[in-house]
């Protein structure tokens, strides 16, 4: 033989493939459908996987399993990873995710009627899943007003309105409202509006009874010379014609109680103007009489009714003024039972103003009580 054994080599390198990934898309999602769990793409690697979302402030994503959970509106970059093996490299693929703003809901929004001298109030506002700016509206603020921020309401007249609780749009929420009707309706005097702070200081106090019985949140009045009047413009302040009512406790205080239900009084303080009808338990001076400057006067044939009032017993006063002719009515509360009618002819002209107690006289600290001030329509 002419040669002996021989050998060469060379080297032969097998480099990691890179991986392959099947389709992967994710479209939008609302922010409402809360977590879900992508599917993860096919692939040709076993490396290990993991997950990203390139903004946080739209969703965040479990690196482990891929748990996509929306955080706010928008879009953000999904990435799937694949770790590089023995023979592949890393590899990833990327999908697009968008979260709409979810469409809010609202508990249910109902109102209970208010009462049209009642105090502004704040109204409870439906509980929502969207943490958007709150806000109230009225459609008819000749009725009831609202305000915008903080849901306070304050009744106007009677009638019906709508009261709207919106929220605004959010980062993760659409705006929305829900709605609701707001009736105000004639009610007690137990919540009035003073015209101006004219009941005089302790111990003479204008106040809200809550002493359980027949009497249990009326307005209390403490016999001593307090006054109170509606505010004007309110359903309590009239010009001409008017027919109203309002229901009277004399308390048993063991002496004289006087009750001056005043009506188109105009003025401020107690140098007030207009008329008064008067209802007591003991003494002879009831019926109409005229206010001048804060100081009454038995009004020519309106003296003298034929009422005495007892203890412990609700009356009804009521009040209807038709042209120059007012006429007071009085009747037990309980029973309808008229016991007295008078009317009195007004001189021309003093016949706009507001409903009060004017208290010319002084009773006992028991005082009287006043309740369901209610206003009917006139011709």
């Amino acid at each position: 033989p002419s040669y002996t054994s021989g050998s060469t080599t060379a080297v032969l390198t097998v480099s990691r493939a890179t991986p392959t990934f099947g389709a992967f898309s994710l479209g939008s999602r609302s922010f409402g459908d809360g977590a879900f769990t992508a599917t993860a793409p096919s692939s040709n690697s076993t490396g290990t996987a993991s997950w990203s979302s390139s903004n946080t402030a739209v969703a965040t994503v479990n690196s482990a399993n891929g748990v996509i959970t929306p955080i706010g509106a928008g879009s953000t970059t999904i990435r799937f990873s694949r770790a590089q093996t023995g023979s592949y490299t890393a590899g990833s693929t990327t999908a697009i995710l968008t979260i709409e703003r979810a469409t809010p809901t609202f508990s249910a929004f109902v109102l209970n009627g208010i009462g049209v001298f009642e105090r502004p109030s704040a109204l409870p506002a439906p509980t929502s899943n969207s943490d958007g700016t709150a806000s109230w509206s009225s459609s008819d603020t000749s009725v009831a007003t609202v305000d915008s921020a903080s849901g306070v309401v304050t009744p106007v007249s009677l009638g019906s309105t709508t009261i709207t609780f919106s929220r605004a749009q959010s980062s993760a929420y659409v705006s929305g409202s829900v709605s609701t009707t707001l009736n105000v309706t004639p009610n007690s005097v137990t919540t009035f509006d003073v015209l101006p702070a004219i009941s005089v200081s302790d111990p003479k106090k204008v106040y809200i009874s809550t002493t359980s019985g027949p009497t249990q949140n009326s307005l209390r009045s403490d016999g001593q010379g307090s006054w109170w009047f509606f505010k004007s413009g309110s359903v309590g302040d009239v010009t001409g014609n008017f027919d109203v009512s309002i229901d009277l406790y004399i308390a048993n205080g063991g002496g004289r109680e006087i009750a001056d239900f005043a009506f188109w009084i105009s003025g401020t303080g107690r140098a007030t103007n207009g008329y008064v009808y008067r209802m007591q338990n003991l003494g002879g001076d009831s019926g109409f009489f005229t206010v001048a400057n804060g100081a009454m006067s038995t009004m020519v044939g309106g003296g003298v009714s034929d009422v005495t009032t007892s203890y412990d017993t609700w009356y009804t006063l009521r009040l209807t003024a038709v042209g120059d002719s007012v006429t007071a009515t009085v009747s037990l509360r309980e029973t309808g039972a008229v016991l007295s009618t008078k009317t009195i002819t007004v001189p021309v002209g003093n016949r706009a103003g507001v409903f009060g107690q004017q208290a010319d006289s002084a009773g006992t600290a028991a005082g009287q009580r006043w309740d369901n001030f209610t206003v009917r329509p006139t011709s």
